[in-house]
């Protein structure tokens, strides 16, 4: 039956989350900056080209697991869930690894900070303004996003990184729309190889 098969995904989506959450961030914990680098052994400096995607890895599968848990959870009790990730590491750049990576949080930012205050500079600075006010609106929102994951100049850090990465994929885009014609931007944008290392550079930074 229908609520059988319903019954079934959501036992499937909790053992998923369990997998991640219990068994894969518990090992790649271990080999993030505290698990690996503080304790209290001396590294080589790849030690450390292991630390950094490690800890990438490790906060997905951790946050990742947990919403997989709450929404296999939620399908039991009949209550539907938004999803809060759809495949972040294969994003080809950091527009679309922040549409696919926490996405209630990157929704919430859009609808009640970017978009009204997009709204307000142009009508501030005018239209012709409008790309560069998108560019400021992007630097000013992950600055406060940033913040928002804690006190500290790391946060900051990690904010302003973000939205510059933002900004440079924006001005990119745009870069390419007016350099290609429609045929050749499609073809960029098909293009497998390219592809590749946007998901490779986009993973990496």
């Amino acid at each position: 039956t229908n609520m059988s098969g319903m019954a079934a995904r959501a036992w499937l989506r909790i053992l998923i989350g369990l997998t991640k959450y219990m068994f894969l961030a518990t090992i790649l914990n271990q080999l993030t900056y505290g698990g690996l680098l503080l304790d209290g052994h001396p590294h080589a400096h790849m030690d450390l080209l292991i630390a950094i995607p490690a800890y990438t890895l490790y906060l997905y599968c951790n946050f990742s697991g947990f919403c997989d848990m709450v929404i296999g959870v939620s399908g039991l009790l009949n209550i539907e869930v938004s999803e809060n990730f759809d495949r972040p590491f294969s994003a080809r750049n950091l527009q679309e690894f922040w549409n696919s990576w926490h996405i209630t949080l990157s929704s919430w930012f859009r609808d009640m900070m970017f978009t009204p205050m997009v709204k307000v500079l142009i009508r501030a600075f005018g239209p012709k303004s409008a790309n560069h006010m998108v560019a400021v609106t992007i630097l000013t929102v992950f600055l406060v996003l940033g913040i928002w994951h804690g006190v500290g100049l790391n946060y900051l850090i990690f904010g302003l990184l973000q939205g510059l990465g933002l900004v440079a994929v924006h001005y990119y885009r745009l870069f390419l729309k007016k350099s290609l014609s429609k045929q050749a931007l499609t073809a960029y944008q098909k293009n497998r190889g390219i592809r590749f290392a946007g998901t490779a550079c986009t993973f990496a930074y």
